[in-house]
């Protein structure tokens, strides 16, 4: 039962960082706890938990990865423009250019978006994300913001029973700017 938690603490004690509930979790979870509230794991037992709760599993079946790959920032950063979008935040791009271990796991959840589940929690990686959310739009009406007893906000998704530290207003789908669509062609050549 430590290894979500062992995974969440190897990563800089980032089990505050963004996750997936274990109610949506696959039933062999592991629970890190972080936040809030209490959850369930498979055996019955209670943990503390709450927006930092997650499970995680070597394997996922279809619903679940389905599940995943709904979620805003597996969506996000599989875009296929992720890395312009990237470029053209310069804040960003520095955190992501400085850290070895960021690069090699967006490089992971680029190639098997199952492997969010491993890195979720991660400091660095929500971080990131954070930096591209737009903070004035309305969250959808599936999503709801709430603050953790240590007065961090994180995000429930009401819809497929998730919270995550990630915020969810991502940039998901590509810039229909001429200019921009021009710089996605540049890039890919």
């Amino acid at each position: 039962a430590a290894s979500g938690g062992a995974a969440a603490a190897a990563s800089g004690g980032a089990a505050a960082a963004g996750s997936v509930s274990a109610a949506a979790a696959s039933s062999s979870g592991a629970a890190a706890a972080s936040a809030g509230a209490t959850s369930r794991t498979e055996s019955g037992s209670s943990s503390a938990g709450g927006a930092g709760t997650s499970s995680s599993s070597s394997t996922a079946g279809p619903d679940r990865k389905e599940m995943l790959l709904q979620l805003p920032a597996v969506k996000f950063l599989n875009r296929p423009d992720f890395f312009l979008v990237l470029n053209l935040n310069t804040a960003a791009c520095g955190v992501y250019e400085r850290s070895s271990s960021l690069r090699h796991m967006v490089s992971r959840i680029r190639r098997d978006a199952l492997a969010f589940l491993r890195y979720q929690h991660n400091r660095d990686l929500v971080n990131l994300v954070n930096l591209f959310a737009d903070r004035d739009k309305e969250l959808q009406s599936n999503w709801e913001a709430k603050y953790d007893r240590s007065g961090k906000l994180f995000f429930i998704d009401h819809k497929s029973k998730t919270t995550t530290f990630m915020d969810p207003r991502l940039p998901l789908e590509p810039c229909e700017d001429p200019v921009f669509s021009a710089g996605i062609g540049a890039a890919a050549a």
